[in-house]
């Protein structure tokens, strides 16, 4: 027996809010029951005859009008011709004003007769074949939440035009009011749910396996002046960690996104038992069909490793964690001692070879970024490359514990970056932190090392600098960029920018003693691709906070190492501000009140 709307809708609601497990935060029932219709798909019946096919069956229903779709649909529909016998589906597809008539005609090298089908004999806007045009104004032109949209002929846009508006708008509402710093758009079409999100300067990356969407999503922010980042694949191929994210919008297709949830969940693990949000301040925003709600929104229950910043809470951490961290500490802590080790290789020739060996090392993740992030990570590479130069330079005047501690005030500067540029107004806590951490740089210059430790200390600063500096160029692009692809293109940039400078300042590359290969063979695997990419590893299963203390723990381990290494022991006022002077940054830089990571 049929149903009426408002049945139908129930059942609706009902077999979602079953799925789900919780109830809707709301329903946006359409507008009009009836002549809503902006996409129509009929199959080619006996004698050319438009038909729709039964669901599960071969029965073929002959349609000369249809009650849903919209009426300039349905006026076309009443003189449509009978299609030619090449064809084997048609859609008609209206933006509000115009028609256009899209014919499917799959045999190779199939031209059927399309005589009576021209717009002008029609009375349609455009005429398409197999996705193409072939005659007339072939897209249709929507507005969507400000965004104006031209759609190819084989481009998908919502059947239901006036709930779409609706849906668009919901969507960014509650997007914004998470104030993201990168959106990743799942089965993006066109950009139909986030354009509106990157026109208000939010970092949007869409993925999308269609390639005529994709064109067509990318000319829309052209001509709109919006910077977009766009991934060519199918989601299906998405794995966790390639993507980083603060909000995800996933709008799947018919059958459903099994599996998707799960790898997302792996990026952005939830702090709460399922349903919940995605990891610390994103909430998931979704359509999908109730039909597909099953296979969308299945629990995920493969044991994986994570890759996120937060953690759930509720799980013990493996033990194997605590020593790939410790581990991780140690790796990064050994970087200042190996400079020294070296047997007086030059800054720029360590900083090169460093820097080339990661990026070779990682070049089977490169891609080719967008324009926008090509710039960014090219800014990166260029102070990532000075910030090696001045801090392996420091290391030839002054102590390893002095120069590492002060490298290390790095996330204040970083802090003060945002202020500044970003206009993140720093907390009580932050400004106390940065008190804290001059006051024992005050304490350790205190300890009289002459005008070449002052060097030393001056050159530590600006690597410290440089190094902010680079952590900031890049904090945008890592927003959704894997680590892999990152690091290998920044690496390669600082390597191309060392070399020639290695060059003009007449630093050897070659001819070295062994000690000196060993020590940039260690600062390549060591500090690089087992401290960075270990603390990458981590923090899919520790707390971000967990793991910023632990970094800090790096100038104690280089101090550690030196001491037993080197022979270089520090001085009271040394040891006792370098402690300060940690404490400085940690109360600066952990916990809620900080300021934000990159």
């Amino acid at each position: 027996m049929p149903l009426d709307a408002e049945s139908q809708l129930e059942r609706k609601v009902a077999f979602v809010e079953r799925t789900l497990g919780q109830p809707l935060d709301a329903v946006h029932a359409s507008p009009l029951e009836l002549g809503y219709r902006a996409r129509l798909t009929l199959g080619r019946g006996a004698e050319g005859a438009c038909v729709f096919r039964q669901a599960g069956s071969h029965n073929e229903i002959a349609i000369r009008a249809c009650p849903v779709a919209r009426p300039e649909i349905g006026a076309v529909l009443a003189r449509m011709p009978p299609l030619p016998p090449e064809v084997r589906t048609v859609e008609l597809r209206s933006d509000g004003d115009g028609v256009v008539v899209s014919l499917y005609a799959p045999g190779r090298g199939a031209s059927p007769d399309l005589s009576a089908f021209q717009p002008e004999a029609l009375g349609v806007a455009g005429l398409a074949l197999n996705g193409g045009p072939r005659a007339g104004d072939c897209r249709s032109h929507l507005s969507v939440a400000g965004i104006e949209h031209a759609h190819s002929p084989s481009t998908f846009f919502q059947v239901n035009l006036d709930v779409n508006e609706c849906m668009v708008g919901r969507v960014v509402k509650e997007a914004r009011a998470s104030q993201p710093a990168g959106v990743l758009d799942l089965y993006a079409g066109a950009g139909n749910l986030s354009l509106p999100l990157a026109a208000e300067g939010v970092s949007v990356t869409l993925m999308e396996r269609e390639g005529a969407a994709m064109a067509d999503a990318r000319r829309t922010a052209e001509r709109h002046g919006i910077p977009l980042e766009t991934v060519g694949q199918d989601v299906a191929r998405f794995r966790g960690g390639d993507l980083f994210f603060d909000v995800v919008l996933l709008d799947p297709p018919r059958a459903g996104a099994p599996g998707v949830l799960e790898e997302l969940l792996l990026t952005r693990p939830t702090p709460r038992p399922w349903p919940g949000t995605f990891g610390l301040r994103e909430r998931p925003a979704i359509q999908c069909p109730p039909w597909s709600s099953s296979t969308c929104f299945r629990r995920p229950t493969t044991a994986r490793r994570s890759v996120s910043s937060a953690a759930p809470e509720s799980q013990a951490v493996p033990r194997h964690v605590w020593v790939v961290l410790a581990v991780a500490v140690l790796a990064v802590s050994s970087a200042a001692p190996l400079v020294k080790l070296s047997g007086g290789v030059h800054p720029l020739t360590l900083g090169f070879w460093r820097t080339a060996g990661v990026g070779l090392l990682l070049v089977p993740w490169l891609h080719r970024p967008s324009q926008r992030d090509g710039r960014l990570m090219v800014l990166a590479g260029v102070c990532l490359s000075l910030h090696f130069w001045s801090w392996f330079a420091s290391l030839s005047h002054t102590t390893v514990l002095r120069s590492t501690l002060l490298v290390c005030l790095g996330p204040l500067w970083l802090g003060l970056a945002e202020w500044l540029i970003l206009k993140n107004a720093p907390t009580r806590r932050f400004w106390g932190g940065i008190g804290l951490a001059l006051a024992g740089t005050a304490i350790m210059s205190g300890s009289g090392l002459g005008a070449g430790s002052l060097k030393g200390d001056g050159l530590a600063l600006l690597g410290g600098l440089l190094g902010s500096a680079y952590l900031f160029a890049g904090r945008e692009v890592r927003q959704h960029m894997g680590i892999g692809p990152y690091a290998c293109g920044v690496s390669l940039v600082a390597a191309c920018v060392l070399l020639p400078l290695a060059l003009l300042f007449h630093a050897p590359l070659v001819g070295h003693a062994p000690a000196g290969w060993w020590a940039i063979l260690g600062l390549t695997l060591g500090p690089q691709m087992l401290g960075h990419n270990g603390f990458n590893y981590v923090v899919g299963s520790l707390k971000a906070s967990v793991v910023s203390a632990a970094i800090l723990l790096e100038p104690l381990g280089a101090a550690a190492l030196a001491a037993s290494l080197l022979a270089e022991m520090p001085s009271p006022l040394e040891a006792s501000g370098g402690l300060v002077l940690v404490l400085g940054v940690g109360l600066a830089t952990l916990g809620p009140h900080g300021i934000k990571s990159a």
